[in-house]
């Protein structure tokens, strides 16, 4: 789950690739509307998209599904840590973006 195109495909493809069953979305309510509880190993998502973030749409997936693991992916690590330690989450999965500038 990620709202960036190019994210969602790298991440997608890469998984494909390696012989796993992905359904990927770049919204998080669509994700939410199509989840299939006890379906799925793991949830991979963004923190910050619009509509409903990340740590969100884990609650929301959670109380579908209380086994799904979760990584959240982000390129802001402070503000994963801040919010993770701020809600008691117990959390040590996050795949952290690195965005770089063509400048």
């Amino acid at each position: 789950m990620d709202d960036e195109d190019d994210i969602l495909l790298t991440i997608r493809t890469g998984l494909v690739d390696n012989g796993f069953y992905v359904d990927a979305y770049d919204k998080p309510k669509l994700a939410l509307d199509n989840f299939k509880p006890y379906f799925y190993d793991i949830l991979l998502t963004d923190i910050r998209m619009p509509e409903l973030n990340g740590l969100e749409l884990y609650k929301l997936i959670k109380r579908r599904d209380s086994r799904i693991r979760v990584c959240f992916i982000t390129a802001f690590v402070d503000y994963y840590r801040s919010i993770t330690e701020n809600l008691n989450l117990n959390l040590n999965c996050f795949i952290q973006n690195q965005v770089q500038s063509l400048t």
